[in-house]
């Protein structure tokens, strides 16, 4: 009889004290980590449109004229 992986992690986190807290920790975690990515992925991966300048980001100086169109 094959028995699934998940059927058998089961089986052992009932058997084992605390095993059900560590694995619904473990889970979260990765959960989070995996928003992350897919966040970090959605905003910063993508292109910027041209002339696009995200908050925080200070222009130099030389730079000023090109943002605002002067020569």
């Amino acid at each position: 009889m094959v028995q699934s992986f998940a059927a058998t992690v089961g089986r052992w986190a009932l058997k084992v004290d605390s095993a059900l807290q560590v694995i619904f920790q473990e889970s979260a975690q990765e959960l989070v980590s995996q928003l992350d990515q897919l966040l970090v992925g959605m905003v910063y991966d993508q292109p910027q449109p041209a002339g696009y300048v995200r908050t925080g980001v200070s222009p130099c100086i030389a730079d000023a004229s090109a943002i605002s169109g002067t020569s």
